[in-house]
């Protein structure tokens, strides 16, 4: 993937390949999965570059489905408190969660 967003995170550590390098790996709550292994506590993808682990997850009804689910897990983390989440080596400074995908 020729993105520099994407570029910085593997640079950094904090997202890797999935197993058959076709995108990025990604737990099944679509959480990024970083070069140690930990799945993110801040970075989440929906789209394409989860092809490794969702297979059709290039057809819009798939999208939708990986979308919402992925929403509904970020409302509720949102209501829990961040005391633990700082503390994440990933979490320093960088200020708000993000998103990757289509």
């Amino acid at each position: 993937v020729r993105d520099p967003l994407v570029a910085a995170l593997r640079r950094d550590g904090l997202i890797r390949p999935d197993e058959l390098g076709l995108g990025l790996d990604s737990d099944e709550d679509s959480r990024l999965i970083a070069a140690d292994g930990r799945a993110s506590s801040r970075l989440s993808l929906v789209g394409p570059l989860r092809k490794g682990r969702l297979w059709e997850n290039t057809a819009v009804p798939e999208l939708r489905v990986e979308a919402r689910r992925m929403a509904e897990r970020l409302v509720g983390e949102a209501a829990m408190p961040l005391q633990q989440d700082r503390t994440q080596p990933e979490y320093a400074g960088r200020g708000s969660p993000r998103t990757l995908g289509a």
